[in-house]
């Protein structure tokens, strides 16, 4: 009988534990199979990466990352029968050292992590890193905004042959953030303002 908490609950494991038979790559039962992983982790065996999923449990697929773990398991404390790699097939032995080592270790199953604390699949406002303040944009009423370094903003003035009604205004930075220009290529009337903090850069056009 398996003594360890993280291990002696599961009825799959205690029959491997006995041989009967032992757990081996294509192992049906997936939750004794992600026990297993969690001990090759928790007892720095192998990292196990790519057997856990986002929230921190692992995936019971006793595969080529489980079985190479074992077998390097097996071939460190000795336990090849003789042969030169470990066979990566947990019974008996093999069992039997990961228990006791997990029940030295106080080793319990691994929870899924809370919702909150999985990472989101869509960036919000509260998972962007920390720096400059958006730039605020307002009175855009044209289907047309782009980014555009400053030298093609002069181009594109001259091209169109358009007027400023204020002013523009340049600060220290090297390119602005967006423009919204009245023209054939982009269509509509627009009074366009923008601020950015991190160029400095202030336009009213008409």
């Amino acid at each position: 009988m398996l003594q360890s908490q993280l291990f002696a609950q599961n009825a799959r494991l205690n029959q491997a534990f006995t041989n009967s038979p032992p757990m081996r790559r294509g192992e049906r039962d997936t939750a004794a199979v992600a026990l297993l992983q969690q001990a090759l982790r928790d007892l720095n065996i192998a990292t196990m990466r790519r057997s856990i999923n986002a929230d921190g449990t692992f995936d019971g697929v006793y595969a080529g990352e489980t079985v190479e773990a074992v077998r390097k398991f097996q071939e460190d404390n000795g336990m090849t029968n003789g042969r030169r790699h470990g066979d990566g097939v947990v019974g008996s032995d093999t069992l039997g050292a990961l228990d006791f080592l997990a029940a030295a270790a106080g080793l319990t199953p691994v929870a899924p992590a809370p919702p909150s604390s999985v990472a989101p699949s869509v960036e919000t406002q509260s998972t962007l890193p920390v720096g400059d303040p958006p730039t605020a944009l307002s009175r855009i009423n044209v289907p047309y905004v782009c980014r555009l370094p400053l030298v093609v903003l002069i181009l594109v003035f001259i091209c169109v042959q358009q007027r400023a009604s204020r002013c523009m205004s340049i600060g220290p930075g090297h390119e602005i953030v967006a423009v919204i220009l009245r023209c054939p290529m982009m269509r509509g009337r627009s009074v366009f303002t923008t601020t950015s903090a991190h160029s400095g850069i202030s336009l009213l056009i008409a």
